[in-house]
């Protein structure tokens, strides 16, 4: 038997959802954190280490990392407290990668800088996100030439 022109076209469609499925699928299974950690290491130059500036949920100090600036207790329970990562950005290297590497992935960005969040937020959020804690940047340059900052 030989297969119709418009047969063939449904199982090309098939095909292409079932595809895509499966990409979605696969991509629901991998961590972000580690997706965002791989990234990072690729993206910080090597006098970087990433000890002491990124932190993963599953590090024993991401909690005490988290809570260290929290003004509002109340969002700090496990089930509202649910970042995939915390960068202590201690440069502009260390932001810049931030910003380019969740952009990659997908992640969004909660800024925590020590002014007040009485909302909660850089700490509370219904999608995957990072916390970039830009406390130890003490000042900021901005060249209006170039419009950077």
């Amino acid at each position: 038997m030989k297969a119709s022109r418009g047969e063939g076209f449904v199982l090309v469609q098939f095909f292409v959802f079932l595809a895509s499925v499966l990409s979605v699928s696969c991509s629901l299974l991998v961590d972000p954190a580690e997706l965002l950690l791989h990234c990072l290491r690729d993206y910080f130059p090597k006098p970087y280490p990433l000890s002491g500036i990124v932190y993963l949920r599953n590090s024993s100090s991401f909690q005490p990392v988290v809570q260290s600036y929290a003004r509002n207790s109340r969002f700090m329970s496990l089930s509202n407290l649910n970042p995939s990562a915390v960068i202590v950005a201690k440069n502009e290297v260390h932001v810049k990668g931030t910003i380019i590497c969740s952009k990659k992935i997908s992640l969004e960005i909660r800024i925590r800088s020590g002014g007040h969040d009485s909302e909660g937020l850089s700490y509370v959020s219904k999608v995957p996100y990072v916390i970039l804690d830009m406390h130890q940047l003490h000042s900021i340059s901005l060249n209006l030439e170039d419009h950077t900052a």
